[in-house]
């Protein structure tokens, strides 16, 4: 999230929102048969949080300079 910000610079926490989607997504398809069920719960549930996360402190972090 946060690396979206810099790159972005508008709709930030979309953008976030959206990589935390993608990278959701990708650990779905790449990640669904080789580890046990209790990790990857977890790796769902925090990516999405996690990107939107980086992207507010970033958008937070630019406001104050």
């Amino acid at each position: 999230g946060y690396l979206v910000e810099k790159i972005a610079k508008k709709q930030v926490l979309i953008n976030s929102g959206v990589l935390g989607v993608i990278s959701v997504i990708l650990t779905v398809v790449l990640l669904a048969s080789d580890f046990p069920i209790w990790y990857l719960v977890l790796s769902y549930l925090y990516q999405w949080p996690s990107a939107i996360v980086g992207g507010y402190l970033a958008k937070k972090q630019a406001g104050q300079k």
